[in-house]
């Protein structure tokens, strides 16, 4: 895993980029590079007040994946969880509980396409986004999601500013 920020005047862009071998770089590392890009912790609610923020549950199978954006995306100010394995999701899923779901694509054992139908019928009003390596097209969600009222593709790699950006984007509009 590759990070590297963008010096562009619009904005400072951390991006990741996922390299096999780049892989065997450890987490503290990583996170500790990313932190240096990332805002200042700032507000009046308590860094642990989980109620005040948006909660997204993230779910990967990429475990360093997962662990950097989750961090980024607290740093953001959201309240995130993350399951690495989708049938434990699937089985630990409450409805009412997450205000965003962000489902990787490519998971083992079962698709984030067929996942989403799953937890869709556990809470309809749950808002999604997908996010994925591969293309993905907007046609396939609609055939493959039904019920999915709009179609959130993020891809990877991904800027902590434009994932942000989608996250918001879904959160804060009209079903």
């Amino acid at each position: 895993m590759q990070v590297t920020k963008s010096n562009n005047r619009r904005s400072q862009a951390l991006l990741l980029e996922f390299n096999p071998v780049a892989l065997k770089l450890s987490v503290p590392n990583i996170l500790s590079k990313i932190a240096l890009s990332l805002p200042s912790a700032t507000g009046s609610a308590p860094k642990d007040d989980r109620r005040s923020k948006p909660r997204i549950l993230y779910i990967d199978d990429e475990v360093n994946i997962t662990k950097v954006i989750k961090y980024g995306l607290e740093q953001y100010g959201f309240a995130v969880d993350v399951f690495n394995h989708p049938k434990a999701a699937l089985s630990s899923f409450q409805p009412g509980v997450y205000d965003l779901l962000l489902i990787d694509i490519r998971l083992p054992e079962i698709n984030g396409l067929d996942l989403c139908n799953k937890l869709l019928r556990i809470d309809s009003n749950v808002k999604i986004c997908f996010i994925t390596a591969y293309d993905l097209k907007k046609e396939e969600v609609r055939n493959r999601v039904p019920d999915l009222q709009t179609e959130c593709i993020i891809k990877k790699p991904v800027s902590f500013d434009n994932l942000v950006s989608k996250i918001n984007g879904q959160l804060h509009r009209n079903n």
